[in-house]
């Protein structure tokens, strides 16, 4: 059996113009959920997930989960949808 454990966080921790481009990143593997994004955590530059990734890591995490009624993130920043 295999668990991946996953962070979940708000779409209001990202810039709306990130989220739309998130199915255009090549270095990305993301699944679209209908209600956000389900992506898996890898070494990147990208400075929309590197904070992000790094918070998931440290919690143990494999996937963050952008979710539009998922939590927002204290500490990070946020945007009005």
């Amino acid at each position: 059996m295999e668990i991946f454990k996953t962070l979940v966080i708000s779409t209001a921790n990202f810039h709306p113009d990130f989220i739309s481009s998130i199915e255009n990143d090549n270095e990305l593997i993301a699944v679209n959920t209908g209600a956000g994004y389900r992506i898996m955590v890898c070494d990147t530059d990208n400075g929309n997930l590197k904070e992000v990734f790094k918070i998931a890591l440290d919690n143990g995490c494999q996937f963050i989960e952008i979710d539009c009624d998922g939590p927002v993130i204290d500490g990070l920043k946020t945007f009005n949808w």
